[in-house]
């Protein structure tokens, strides 16, 4: 599961070097965070990451992938729709803070379509 080849150049620097996902695997392993895979019935469209981080006292969804064969098929929405659930649920709900690249302008969209404000980060209301 990976992003386009043009995605790869210019949002994902973790894909070029090490796999993005591979790195967040790494990451939910060292942090105690939690790893989801997002499926369509049977399929695996994309994976998601997200817990609580002690560093800096908030909620952090630290990735959303959705393989590039699925992207632009109506999967952004639900899925960030329901990660943000699922994270009120299990994690209680103070505020859910993510980063973005600056110009990945379909992800900032999806961000603020769900609530999102920008603050240093994007954070959830």
């Amino acid at each position: 599961m990976k992003l386009d080849e043009q995605q790869e150049k210019h949002f994902q620097i973790y894909e070029r070097w090490m796999g993005s996902n591979a790195f967040f695997l790494a990451a939910c392993q060292t942090f105690g965070f939690i790893l989801k895979a997002i499926y369509d019935g049977d399929g695996l469209i994309g994976f998601t990451s997200y817990g609580f981080r002690k560093e800096t006292n908030r909620y952090q969804l630290i990735s959303i992938m959705i393989g590039h064969r699925f992207q632009g098929k109506g999967y952004g929405v639900p899925s960030l729709k329901a990660v943000i659930d699922e994270m009120v649920q299990k994690c209680g709900y103070r505020g859910i803070y993510l980063s973005v690249i600056h110009d990945n302008e379909r992800a900032i969209r999806i961000y603020e379509k769900l609530g999102f404000k920008s603050t240093f980060g994007y954070q959830h209301f």
